[in-house]
C-alpha cells in the first residue's frame, strides 16, 4: 500500500499541475513533496476505530502506512531536492 500510494500520488500531482500549466520542474518537486500521506488520516484512523467502524488491524494498515510513506517521501526529497539549510536550493555540480 505503501509504495502504491508513493507511486500514484505523485504521478497524480504532477499530471494535474502539468495540466494547470505548471512547468515540469516545478511539477515533479511539488509532486513529490505533496505525495505522502497525510496526518490527517491518522486522525480519521483514530475516531474510525474508536467508534469500531474499522477494525484494529485496519487501523494499523492506516497507521503503518502513513508513517512508511513520511520516512520516504522525506527521504526522497531531501535527495533530490537539496537545500543549503535555510531554504535556498543549491546549484547541481
Amino acid at each position: 500500500l505503501t509504495v502504491l500510494i508513493l507511486v500514484l500520488k505523485p504521478l497524480l500531482f504532477f499530471s494535474l499541475l502539468r495540466w494547470l500549466g505548471e512547468r515540469s520542474p516545478v511539477a515533479a518537486e511539488a509532486s513529490w513533496r505533496l505525495g505522502q500521506t497525510s496526518e490527517f488520516s491518522l486522525l480519521v484512523a483514530t475516531l474510525a476505530i474508536t467508534n469500531q467502524l474499522i477494525s484494529g488491524r485496519a487501523a494499523y494498515l492506516i497507521q503503518a502506512t502513513t508513517v512508511l510513506t513520511f520516512i520516504v517521501s522525506s527521504y526522497i526529497v531531501v535527495w533530490r531536492y537539496p537545500t543549503m539549510g535555510n531554504g535556498i536550493k543549491q546549484k547541481p555540480e
